[in-house]
């Protein structure tokens, strides 16, 4: 009757009821079928109020699911339900999502905080990452978010790879507090910087007199996560016997502190993050594959930051507002500085922009007005259009170092074979590439 009378809401609506009909009456399969096709008119005809009632109660539907992955789909509905009721402006709705998710006790940002304020006008930000410390308006970004706080609830392991710099750790927080055990600690590990000599003393802690220099018992940081979450950045870095005794642990949920008979039991949400490939690491023999496959139960992606232009504009408010606000300085940016910064391409990503504010900040002169010379001293004479021609060329050196590491892989380091497959290309234009790319050894060659 709807479709025949043109009213393209109470069609969508009629969905829902007759979703909601067939759920009660024991057919959640139709119930399921119904309500997806009028999520998709929803969509198609754009009328958001409908589309978010049809998701929320498709997403409630589905935690009553009997799989994990149900349940985790029907976190995510109710997530995407609750940013179109904040697009909407209706905060009832977004406090009962809110509730039924279980993040009403996470505080919301400030609006009267200086980096908060300054985000105010941008419309694609996603205000549900922030309040989670996550400042984005790229959907790539959001899509990572979304996916973890579907998974949030669950202990499944979650591997996070990107680029050094991107927010890995960030992510990696803003999934402990989605989760059930936000109460507990979140301990990171920078696997790249705990000796090998050290790491089973630093993971699993000792007795005083374990070892020479062990004068007093110390709690490993394993256990110190014990009811939280462990975070492992840079895990394709630990060493072979460090992998294997992480192994160990995260099997059997079992340590022995070094120098006691006694084993202790924990309870642990593992998160690993990385900035290399742990697939080709495997495949390399490098990383141990029965390991890599504990750890990724689920993926997610953090992009590199100059694939973000409008992250670029956000984070740069946020980081600005914030640095002026702890130096009480008087501070006025020249029109043309945003512009500069976003046809950067960011190397450090995150990480760099922000020591770059600070940086500047630091420096200026109360009262002046900051120029896009104060910026990036490196880059001080080029345009926009330089930076933006800088940033392809880079693009373009990062993607041709992939194709010759794959090729070198590919042949087992045999140079002439691997220049053979990169279009006959001559085997000393090959060695020059390498040279010039700074392609090491230890990148391509596998340990048997």
């Amino acid at each position: 009757m709807a479709r025949d009378t043109g009213d393209r809401y109470e069609e969508c609506a009629t969905h829902r009821v007759l979703a909601m009909a067939n759920w009660a009456a024991g057919n959640p399969r139709k119930a399921i079928r119904l309500s997806l096709e009028g999520i998709e008119l929803a969509r198609s005809y754009e009328i958001p109020y409908e589309l978010a009632r049809a998701t929320q109660w498709l997403g409630e539907a589905r935690l009553q699911g009997n799989t994990p992955d149900e349940k985790a789909l029907g976190r995510r509905q109710l997530w995407e339900a609750r940013a179109i009721f904040e697009r909407l402006g209706l905060p009832y709705q977004v406090k009962l999502l809110e509730k039924l998710l279980g993040f009403e006790t996470q505080p919301d940002p400030q609006a009267d905080e200086p980096g908060i304020a300054a985000l105010a006008g941008l419309d694609k930000l996603d205000r549900g990452a922030l309040r989670f410390g996550i400042i984005t308006c790229s959907p790539d970004v959001s899509e990572a978010v979304a996916i973890i706080q579907g998974v949030a609830p669950s202990r499944i392991p979650v591997l996070i790879t990107g680029q050094s710099g991107v927010g890995k750790e960030l992510l990696a927080k803003a999934l402990h507090l989605m989760s059930d055990r936000r109460r507990g600690p979140f301990i990171p590990i920078n696997c790249g910087a705990v000796s090998p000599n050290l790491i089973d003393s630093e993971f699993f802690g000792h007795e005083r007199g374990a070892f020479t220099g062990a004068v007093s018992s110390r709690e490993g940081l394993i256990a110190s996560a014990h009811l939280g979450t462990l975070f492992l950045d840079e895990i394709g870095e630990l060493s072979p016997a460090a992998q294997s005794t992480l192994l160990r642990v995260l099997e059997t949920g079992e340590l022995r502190p070094l120098g006691r008979d006694d084993i202790r039991t924990i309870d642990v949400r593992i998160v690993a993050a990385t900035n290399a490939s742990l697939e080709d690491l495997v495949e390399r023999g490098v990383f141990r594959r029965d390991l890599y496959y504990r750890l990724n139960g689920v993926s997610v992606t953090l992009p590199q930051l100059q694939d973000r232009e409008e992250d670029v504009r956000a984070l740069f408010r946020y980081f600005w507002a914030q640095a002026i606000a702890t130096s009480k300085k008087s501070l006025t940016l020249a029109d043309d500085v945003e512009a500069m910064l976003c046809a950067y391409s960011w190397p450090g990503n995150v990480r760099e922009l922000k020591h770059e504010i600070a940086r500047v900040v630091a420096l200026a002169q109360s009262g002046s007005i900051v120029s896009r010379d104060a910026f990036l001293p490196r880059q001080r004479a080029k345009s926009a259009g330089s930076l933006l021609r800088d940033r392809e060329r880079r693009a373009e050196v990062t993607a041709e170092r992939d194709v010759i590491l794959r090729a070198l892989r590919a042949h087992q380091g045999n140079k002439a074979e691997a220049a053979r497959s990169l279009g006959n290309m001559k085997r000393t234009t090959l060695i020059y590439k390498i040279q010039s790319l700074r392609i090491r050894p230890e990148e391509y060659l596998v340990n048997e």
